[in-house]
């Protein structure tokens, strides 16, 4: 954007006024078959034209263009700190298996009719409130995911209907020739 405006004031500072009086830099000018005064005024119209689509149109283009790039590099910094930060959803799972694992080891204990009270305080104390607050956390982020899923599945959805599920549902029965009269209920 910035070329072509950069080039359309270019041609301003030429100037087409020159063109105008061609016939005083070509005096046997009479003899050419183009009709140069037409085309001059043609060429004068256009970059007119050219100089307002400029000014208008590819403009607010080129700033439209700079808040795409600055969301697009957002989105990119976004990429790379979750590609860099993978290693914690790991971290939470291990977390999760170890809390499991103490949990089964305390069942075969409890099977066993085995007593050792620094375990049954520890898994009392720590591991059952750690194990219940980890289950409680990872069903809120279950639950938020699976609402991302679904209003992402919808973003799209609807043809050129009302953008909901139902509008993909009544689009999809459209293309396939299907009307309300079908239906059995």
């Amino acid at each position: 954007t910035t070329t072509l405006i950069r080039e359309g004031k270019r041609i301003d500072r030429i100037g087409t006024d020159d063109l105008m009086f061609l016939d005083s830099y070509c005096p046997n000018m009479h003899n050419v078959a183009l009709n140069f005064d037409s085309l001059s005024t043609d060429l004068q119209m256009s970059l007119d034209e050219m100089s307002i689509f400029l000014d208008d149109e590819i403009g607010g283009a080129g700033t439209t263009l700079n808040q795409v790039s600055d969301v697009t590099k957002r989105i990119d910094s976004v990429v790379e700190f979750a590609l860099g930060s993978d290693w914690i959803p790991k971290m939470i799972v291990m977390f999760l298996n170890v809390v499991n694992v103490a949990l089964l080891f305390g069942l075969l204990l409890s099977r066993n009719n085995c007593v050792f009270y620094p375990y049954k305080s520890m898994l009392v104390l720590l591991l059952v409130p750690a194990f219940t607050l980890l289950l409680v956390l990872m069903m809120g982020v279950t639950s938020g995911i699976g609402m991302v899923a679904v209003v992402n599945a919808d973003f799209c959805a609807g043809g050129a209907g009302s953008g909901s599920p139902e509008g993909t549902v009544k689009q999809i029965f459209w293309r396939r020739n299907i009307t309300e009269e079908d239906f059995v209920y």
